[in-house]
């Protein structure tokens, strides 16, 4: 196998980029959404236009969650950075998952 220019095997598809290789644990990205209610409404923020990703779509507020934080201190910081509002967490039970490749 040919050496990519940037270090390591050339990946069999001719790309000359090295194959990723991560650990389980460097696979798994923790991430909130704040659902905002007020008065029968629901807030959804439009995406940035120039954003890669689901560039002008509407969402909920969200996030990853920082190392060492707390998945609730995460949605309150996010919904703080993302709109400035300071957000009273429902204490209903927060659901979770794990996406399939």
């Amino acid at each position: 196998m040919s050496q990519n220019p940037v270090g390591g095997p050339a990946r069999p598809d001719g790309r000359g980029r090295p194959a990723i290789r991560m650990s389980d644990s460097a696979r798994f990205v923790a991430a909130v959404a704040v659902a905002v209610f007020r008065g029968g409404r629901v807030l959804a923020m439009r995406r940035s236009l120039r954003k890669d990703a689901g560039a002008g779509a509407w969402e909920t507020l969200s996030g990853r969650v920082l190392p060492g934080e707390q998945p609730l201190q995460a949605a309150l910081r996010e919904a703080r950075e993302e709109c400035g509002l300071e957000v009273t967490i429902d204490p209903r039970p927060v659901a979770s998952y794990q996406a399939q490749p």
